[in-house]
């Protein structure tokens, strides 16, 4: 059983331990390892309401990063008593930066505060305290709160001036700083430490506390982008589509496939026919995420549903034609121009191979330009499929 669940509490330690440090406090075992690999690649994403979050892929047990070194960090463990939380930070930009989330101040904390925004402590203060003045006048709900912490400030014994002061600042703690600035890229930090904990009871009923230390390389990704890794054989190509920011919890993405300079086919009944290209999901479980087909309001898409931040999304790419009365430079076989038509009848031919559907026209081999979309801004570059 102790072996099971030391296996079970180490599966995620990996690469050399190039130093460690251990300590004993009361009935608990502190043990700090610092790796060399693997090397994490994560991204800071420019948000477009200001200030930048980190994006990229850990495990679950990997919730913060650091750029102290393993002296400074076991110093904080055995100050906390193992604690650490959002006790830990990147100090450079006086920030809590966790995985996929907006960083946090860390010095007062202030959740509501990215410091990536701004590191004008005057400049955030000047604008809680205008934003806070502005709710006081036009939300009840917050003028009340205001006045109710006024009375209390001055029942605690503060005249009027300081209790209002007090009450000013107390008010702006809840409110977000949203400003459109953004730290210069050369004070982003562009290597970390991701911090990993786990745990265990060893036989002498002794808690062992472990905190693998991993690197980090990070760049400034800029926009939201998609890269395309492709893999195929005779029955349908499947593409590894990598987005960038990562696809956050329950946020849900629709995806098109876009076939770019389609080839023109003569097809019976159209004036101009053509050879596309569609993505459908894969028919194998993945524990990321769902994805299906689904009709919204702005058309027909491959809807992607992630359970936890993705970074990887597998999908499969069919053949069909494209019917229309003019001609086209780019197609949608998913959503296909009015009053143009695609079946999509190869997506229920049981008996479908990219060779037999392309026998129809007379081809052995076709080569497309493709290019992913979703309707919220994500983008592949063009990229080339030559099919079967």
């Amino acid at each position: 059983m102790w072996i099971l669940l030391f296996l079970l509490v180490f599966i995620h330690a990996e690469g050399k331990i190039i130093k460690k440090i251990q300590f004993d406090y009361a009935r608990s075992k502190y043990i700090i390892n610092l790796h060399d690999s693997p090397v994490y690649q994560m991204y800071w994403v420019k948000l477009k309401e200001g200030g930048y979050k980190l994006s990229g892929k850990a495990p679950d047990n990997c919730s913060f990063l650091t750029d102290m070194d393993i002296k400074e960090f076991s110093h904080l463990v055995k100050q906390n008593y193992g604690h650490i939380y959002y006790n830990v930070s990147v100090r450079s930009i006086n920030a809590v930066v966790m995985p996929n989330k907006e960083p946090m101040l860390a010095q007062p904390f202030s959740p509501n505060i990215n410091p990536t925004i701004t590191q004008d402590i005057y400049e955030i203060n000047s604008y809680l305290k205008e934003k806070v003045s502005t709710l006081i006048k036009k939300d009840p709900k917050v003028k009340e709160r205001y006045n109710r912490l006024i009375d209390a400030f001055m029942k605690s014994g503060f005249d009027r001036k300081e209790a209002e002061r007090r009450a000013l600042i107390e008010t702006s703690k809840s409110i977000k700083v949203q400003m459109k600035k953004w730290l210069p890229e050369d004070k982003l930090p562009k290597n970390l430490l991701l911090i990993c904990r786990s745990s265990y009871v060893d036989i002498n009923n002794k808690d062992i506390n472990i905190y693998d230390l991993y690197p980090v390389a990070l760049k400034v990704k800029k926009g939201k982008s998609i890269k395309v890794r492709i893999s195929k054989n005779d029955k349908f190509a499947e593409l590894t589509l990598s987005f960038f920011p990562f696809l956050k919890k329950n946020k849900t993405v629709f995806l098109d496939l876009i076939t770019e300079n389609p080839p023109a086919v003569r097809i019976k009944g159209c004036k101009n026919g053509y050879i596309g290209a569609y993505i459908y999901p894969v028919e194998e479980y993945q524990p990321d995420y769902i994805s299906s087909f689904q009709t919204i309001e702005k058309g027909f898409f491959l809807l992607v549903i992630p359970y936890e931040p993705v970074k990887d999304v597998k999908v499969r790419l069919k053949l069909d034609y494209y019917c229309s009365n003019s001609k086209k430079e780019s197609i949608s076989l998913l959503n296909p121009e009015k009053p143009d038509r695609s079946p999509l009848k190869s997506y229920v031919y049981a008996g479908y191979t990219h060779e037999k559907f392309l026998k129809n026209y007379g081809i052995k081999k076709l080569k497309l330009k493709l290019r992913v979309i979703s309707t919220d801004g994500y983008s592949s570059d063009i990229f080339t499929v030559e099919l079967p």
